[in-house]
Parts: structure tokens; sequence; C-alpha cells
């Protein structure tokens, strides 16, 4: 073997051990104390039910299904646990809704101006309401309504101040047909309507031409106005109350990474990037001081395995109603639980001016481990890479304490520490899975195949020159 063969078959080893190293370079482990007040140990004594829950370092360094995730006592052992969503007691709002007894209507002139007056009759035995609504087919209307209730049906007293309803559909896409009411046990209630007909502009617009031969000399346009009465299909009364909901998932508000705007004016778009440290989020909350808007959202993630190409996880609509006394504002986008580390709000414009974007607030569920501890020993979280999660581990025990009813001790991480785990063994072959060991080796043995060719050749020729 020639000197300079020495030399490439010297370097393709070196390659192959660089390889080799580099393949567990960027594993990273990390620990975690379970630091549990010291009161409350001492209170308790013997084992006890301790929980742990996740923070952003956790979810930033564990798998999708949490398969690197580890509970080891002082002695290394690992320990036995349940992993799973912190649940709770939760409130949601219920409404029951109800038509009236009886209704009736009537038209008046008060002080020069049409009223209509509409007057409902509650069941004495109907629940007490907190709001109603009016039921029109009608589109692009203002009224002002004014709420009364009576004991009697005789002597009226006014349900706090005027409310408004209003629908403009030619302008935005946002409709208000409720109105609340104070809580009484009155069972008489009077509407009254000041405006019952609408103005309504027709959406033809009548053009007049005049034309002189071929040649048009003149062309009148107007709008022709046509007066619509403000028809009411019904009203219904509604009451919300708030109700528990047992064992829900509990949500907390994570901190959000860099926010980037982009302004597309081509697709008429805001475009809002959000990074994150893959918690596990369900919602993103906009925030802004533009007001009176309505605007089309989808929440995006990206393509697995790309860094460009982005999909849809979910749609909703934000908007923002700030007239006289009426607010009303929808600025949370939800979606199914997501760990991702980039995420897009594409924010539909139209013809519209971009909206100010403020800040964006992420929130999202929370998992913990839940384990059997004995008051001498002490225990770490472990997790990330190299780090597996016992296949078999007896939580049956710990699963019917909790059925029980055993409340557990909560407990908090201490601060991490990051450590190179062990390497283990690996087959002699694994350098060669590595896509630029395999591109070298190739290389290497094509320099190598070409020597020899030329080698050979010299050869041959040095031959055919013998006499």
């Amino acid at each position: 073997m020639t000197n300079a063969s020495r030399s490439i078959w010297a370097g393709l080893a070196a390659m192959i051990f660089v390889g080799a190293q580099a393949s567990g370079a960027d594993s990273v482990q990390v620990r975690r104390d379970v630091l549990v007040d010291v009161a409350a140990e001492g209170e308790r004594g013997g084992e006890r039910l301790l929980t742990v829950r996740f923070d952003a370092d956790v979810y930033d360094h564990t798998s999708p299904d949490f398969s690197n995730v580890r509970v080891e006592d002082d002695r290394g052992q690992s320990v036995a646990f349940n992993l799973g969503e912190v649940r709770g007691t939760d409130s949601r709002t219920v409404r029951s809704t109800w038509k009236p007894k009886t209704t009736s209507a009537r038209r008046e002139e008060v002080d020069g101006e049409e009223r209509l007056f509409v007057t409902l009759t509650l069941d004495e035995d109907a629940a007490i309401p907190t709001g109603l609504t009016i039921l029109t087919p009608l589109h692009n209307f203002e009224q002002t309504v004014v709420v009364e209730s009576s004991s009697d049906g005789e002597a009226w007293v006014a349900c706090g101040d005027a409310g408004l309803i209003f629908d403009y559909a030619r302008f935005i896409d946002i409709r208000n047909d409720e109105l609340s009411l104070p809580e009484t046990k009155d069972r008489f209630f009077r509407l009254t309507i000041a405006r019952p007909t609408l103005d309504e502009e027709a959406r033809l617009l009548e053009i007049t031409r005049r034309l002189q031969g071929d040649r048009e000399a003149s062309r009148d346009e107007s709008t022709r106005i046509e007066r619509v009465p403000f028809r009411i299909d019904g009203v219904e009364f509604f009451r919300e109350t708030s109700e528990a909901v047992a064992s829900t998932p509990l949500t907390q508000v994570y901190a959000a990474g860099d926010l980037t705007v982009i302004e597309d004016p081509e697709s008429q778009q805001t475009i809002v990037q959000i990074t994150s440290q893959r918690e596990p989020l369900t919602s993103f909350t906009l925030a802004t001081p533009s007001r009176n808007f309505s605007r089309g959202v989808v929440v995006q993630v990206l393509e697995e395995g790309s860094d460009d190409a982005w999909r849809p996880l979910a749609e909703s609509r934000l908007s923002y109603v700030d007239f006289q006394d009426f607010q009303r504002e929808s600025l949370k986008v939800a979606f199914p639980p997501t760990r991702e580390r980039a995420y897009r709000l594409v924010i539909d414009n139209g013809d519209n001016p971009p909206l100010e974007v403020a800040g964006v607030e992420a929130e999202g569920r929370m998992h913990a481990v839940v384990f059997l501890a004995e008051s001498e020993r002490s225990y770490q979280l472990v997790y990330g890479d190299e780090v597996e999660r016992p296949v078999s581990q007896d939580s049956a025990v710990l699963k019917e304490l909790l059925d029980k009813g055993f409340a557990p001790q909560e407990g908090r991480l201490g601060e991490p520490r990051r450590e190179q785990p062990e390497a283990a063994p690996r087959p002699w072959w694994e350098p060669f899975t590595n896509p630029w060991t395999l591109i070298l080796v190739a290389a290497a043995l094509v320099v190598l195949l070409g020597r020899g060719l030329v080698a050979a050749a010299k050869r041959v020729d040095g031959l055919s020159q013998e006499p």
C-alpha cells in the first residue's frame, strides 16, 4: 500500500470516528429536584402522594407523548408515577330560554313621533329572566329599545337605560339583538321602539340617460329610498346561570415567545408569527387598540418536517365593537391542544386598514406527575434525550388512591441541571447511517479506485513496450 493510500484510509477512519462522536453530541438530559414544603412534610410523615406540575423547560425538552420523562429517588431507582393533565372544577354559563305567555302590540303617536309598544306577560312559575332576544329577520338596522316592567300591568318602571339593537351587515359582520335585564319578580314587560318604520336605501341605483343621436347628452342618477316596517317575529326571554363542571382540564397563561407582525398588502393580510417552548397551547388572545372591526383569522402551524410550508389548525373571527353604550369583544382564537415551536395568525383584512397588533396572550393546558413518596427519600424529575419512561410500572395503586379522592401534596421543581447522558454502547455500523459519512466514504472509494486504474494503465503500457 502506498503512502497516499495510507493517508486516504487514515482520513476516512478519522471522518467515521468524528461522525460517530457527533451523533450524540447534542443530547441533553435535565434533572430537577422535587421540592416540598418542610412544614407540610413534617405534619404528614410516612408515605404521601406528591404532584409536580410541568413548566416551560419540561415541555421544551420532552417528546409529544412524554415518553422521555422519569421520576427517580436519591438511589437512582425509577419510581412509578401517573402523568396526565391537571384537572379540576370549573364553571360554565348555561342559558335557558322560553317564550312569553302572551304578546300584544300597538302603535301610537307620542309627541308627534310614532312609537311601537310591545307588551309581554310571563307565567307565574317562569324563571326570573336576565335578558331577552328580539327575533327579527331584518338586516341593516339600528333601533333604540326601552324596556319597562310592572307587577300589575298598569304602573311601569324602567329596567335600566335604553338598549340598542342593530345589524350592520352592509358595513361589517356584526349584529346584536339581545338586551340585558336586571333581576325582578315582575311578570309584565313592555318594549317601546321609537321608530318602528325604517328608511332603507334601496340597493338598486336608478339611472336615466338622455341621448342626442348616438351621443349621451346627460345622465341623472338617483337612489330610491324605501320605508320598511321594523318587523318583529317574536321575543324570547333567557336566564344565564353559572354551573360547576367537575374534572375539566385546567389552563394557564404561558409566556409567548418572539412576536413578529408582517403586513402583506398584496394579499390584504396581517401575519402574526409567534414562537413558543412547545407548551400544550389551546388559544391565542389578540391585544389591539383597534376598535369596531370584524376580521376572519386562521391559526397555522408548520407542516411536519418543513421550514416554510404551513397548514391550518383552526379558523375563527376576531371582532371588537365599541359603539355608544354597547361594547362586545371576541379576540380569542381557540384550537385543539397543540405542542409546536412556531405558529402563525393570518388575519384577513380585506379592503380595511390593517389591525394594530399590540401583543398576543397564549393559554394552554397543564400537565403533572403524581407519585407515592417516602418521607426519608428525595426525588428528581428526569427528562430529555436518552431518557426512557419505564415500560411497565405499578401505577394501579396511584389511580385507585386518586379515584378515592386522596388529594396529593403540591411539590415544585428546582432549577434545571443539564448534563450529557452517558453514551450507551453503539453498534459498529451506526456511523454508516449518517448521510455525510456515506458521502465521505463514497468519495474516498472513488479516489482510491481512480488511483488504482491509473496505476494499472501504466503497468499495461510498460508491458506493451517490452521487446
